[in-house]
């Protein structure tokens, strides 16, 4: 298999901001409860103990974290070892697309999307908001905090006030 050149840099090694990133985003984003559920229903399934590159692939769509980044986290919970990590070193965006995955979590963000946050953040302060928790005004300073003026002000992917 060929090497990527998003995963080439081993876990440990390379750029201390990357790993630091990769690092928080394996834990940020992944209780451990949930990890153990998939890797135990991903182990039964496949009626094998190892995990391979296809379920790596699987759980980091699943979560929507890096291939590094799940590797660290995988590593760092004791469900790969340092030779199995080896092993899967691999072309991540040509195997993710072979499994019919979207690869854009394996590619640069666009330069509009490079400061915005997805994922669990947003969906909790809608449900904040919703349970009365917090008002619109707070609602709205988290929603830029966290870079989604699209959330706040109704822009659409160019950036364009949305009437719809």
């Amino acid at each position: 298999m060929k090497k990527s050149s998003v995963s080439l840099i081993l876990i440990g090694e390379g750029d201390e901001t990357e790993r630091k990133a990769d690092q928080f985003a394996s834990y940020f984003l992944i209780f451990p409860s949930s990890l153990y559920r998939m890797v135990e229903e991903i182990r039964e399934n496949a009626n094998r103990t190892h995990l391979e590159v296809e379920d790596i692939i699987k759980l980091g769509q699943f979560y929507g974290i890096s291939h590094k980044a799940m590797l660290y986290r995988l590593r760092n919970d004791g469900y790969l070892d340092a030779e199995e990590i080896k092993n899967m070193d691999i072309s991540v965006i040509e195997t993710a697309s072979r499994l019919g995955y979207d690869t854009s979590l394996y590619r640069p963000l666009s330069e509009s999307k490079k400061e915005m946050v997805l994922g669990h953040y947003i969906k909790s302060t809608e449900q904040l908001l919703e349970n009365n928790r917090i008002s619109q005004g707070k609602y709205e300073e988290l929603l830029l905090d966290a870079f989604r003026y699209d959330i706040v002000y109704g822009l659409d992917e160019e950036g364009e006030l949305s009437f719809d």
